[in-house]
């Protein structure tokens, strides 16, 4: 069974080229696709809602990635 749903995650990674890099490591990631992003943040879909921390999704989606990606592009 699958939970399908979109969840806002918030970054903290200021340059457009880091959420892009950021954004392309989340839809790398199975079950996961990045559907817009802006200022606010990236706009995910993810196939099973049930592994997502609904209080915080940006922990379990984003921020594995951010804290590589902040090295590079700050």
């Amino acid at each position: 069974d699958v939970d399908p749903g979109a969840v806002t995650v918030k970054t903290g990674l200021k340059s457009p080229i880091g959420r892009l890099a950021l954004a392309n490591s989340i839809s790398l990631t199975p079950g996961s696709l990045v559907l817009d992003i802006s200022e606010e943040g990236l706009t995910v879909h993810c196939l099973d809602m049930r592994t997502i921390d609904a209080n915080d999704p940006s922990r379990t989606i984003a921020r594995p990635f951010e804290k590589y990606l902040e090295k590079s592009f700050g």
